[in-house]
């Protein structure tokens, strides 16, 4: 067992070991098995010559199966007749099958031929087997000879068949595709790992400018005139709200008796809905002030009790009403309209502002960037799944053990 071991180390150590430029390899590989190849080929000739000497001897004897005289003639004539149609089918099909045997020139052609004589050998075996059967009855020894031709054409394809595939050329073909494969699919993993790198630096850059431009953002809304504005525009605001509030509180103790006023008057219906609806909005665009009216007959209705009230809610009512006169709604219209013209002087003038504009840009600059850094993200996902996919190391490995097997030569494959 430890000799074996030690031969068994021995014969490793002895395979040579080359280093080949993978954009070599295809050179490298044909120099390689140039002289087994021409040896092959000229053994080919030779098979091909022996195959076609066979087969001439297989011909012959069939046709000598073909003339064979019956040993005893005296057989009915139904049993001649069987005998003759499977004669005649059995060298028809055997016949057939040698015209299909055309050895090739050369070995690139040889698997494919051997393997589909193999597969015409079967079915002539299957085809011939009730034939050949009835006939060793009637020409044993003939039929005999005739399939023992077809055996010496096997044995000839086979035998050159061995010398093939111990010269490892069985897989020649399949290694030559390998190298192809090897050579496109490390290509493809080059150009992937370029595209990966790519993205990932864009990506950085994206990164950095996001982060530059968000800093620039904070430097920019501290800026001391920006933030004066904002301070008077957030004033002018809540000088806004608390006008609002001026009548949108009165209108709310009032809004019970008004929607009862609505279902009861027609005059007023129209305008009435409008101030139930959206007070502020009503009297903005009540530039008459037209509820006055509306208002008043409100008042009448109920202190006349034709608007059912409980009497703190009544009192509340008419105590509201007397509020909104014309010269309350008149003054809220003008101090309204001079904070909102301010406001909107405010906003203008903030709009307008150099750090203004420059923080729009640059925050839709970081927006824009975002977007982007989301479709860069996508592609190196993609591309890492695809690089996945490509297992060089195995590819190497297989090609590396078919070219050993082939040239007797340890590869190590340099990019």
């Amino acid at each position: 067992m430890l000799e074996f071991l030690k031969k068994l180390f021995t014969r490793e150590q002895d395979v040579p070991v080359e280093e080949v430029d993978l954009s070599n390899l295809h050179s490298w590989f044909d120099e390689k098995t140039r002289s087994s190849v021409g040896s092959l080929n000229a053994e080919l000739s030779q098979v091909s010559e022996r195959v076609s000497q066979e087969i001439a001897q297989a011909r012959k004897k069939i046709e000598v199966l073909n003339k064979a005289e019956l040993l005893n003639p005296n057989i009915p004539e139904r049993a001649k007749h069987f005998m003759q149609g499977n004669r005649e089918a059995f060298s028809r099909k055997v016949g057939s099958f040698l015209d299909s045997v055309h050895v090739p020139q050369d070995i690139d052609d040889f698997s494919v031929f051997h393997s589909v004589v193999q597969d015409e050998l079967k079915e002539l075996s299957q085809g011939t087997a009730k034939s050949f059967q009835i006939l060793q009855e009637f020409f044993a020894n003939e039929s005999r000879q005739v399939m023992a031709g077809v055996g010496a054409v096997s044995k000839e394809i086979n035998s050159f068949k061995q010398s093939f595939d111990d010269a490892g050329l069985n897989i020649l073909d399949e290694t030559r595709k390998k190298i192809s494969d090897f050579q496109a699919k490390l290509d493809l993993r080059q150009a992937l790992e370029k595209d990966l790198d790519a993205r990932k630096k864009e990506l950085e850059e994206h990164s950095a400018e996001v982060r530059t431009l968000k800093q620039d953002v904070e430097l920019l809304q501290k800026d001391k005139e920006l933030a004066d504005l904002k301070a008077k525009f957030k004033e002018a605001q809540d000088r806004v709200e608390q006008a609002r509030e001026r009548i949108l509180s009165p209108f709310s103790v009032i809004n019970t008796a008004l929607r009862k006023f609505e279902r009861i008057t027609y005059r007023h219906r129209m305008i009435v809905q409008k101030y139930i609806d959206s007070p502020l909005d009503a009297l903005l665009q009540d530039l008459h002030l037209s509820i006055l009216k509306a208002l008043h007959d409100l008042e009448m209705a109920v202190m006349n009790n034709k608007i059912d009230l409980k009497d703190k809610k009544k009192e509340k009512t008419l105590e509201t009403l007397k509020l909104l006169t014309r010269e309350y709604l008149g003054s809220f219209l003008t101090e309204y309209g001079q904070i909102k013209h301010e406001q909107d002087r405010l906003k203008k003038q903030i709009a307008n502002l150099d750090a203004v504009v420059l923080l729009k840009q640059k925050k839709e600059r970081i927006q824009k960037l975002e977007n982007e850094r989301i479709d860069v993200e996508r592609k190196i996902e993609l591309f890492s799944k695809e690089l996945s996919k490509v297992d060089i190391e195995e590819l190497e490995n297989k090609l590396v053990e078919n070219l050993r097997k082939i040239t007797g030569v340890k590869v190590t494959l340099k990019p």
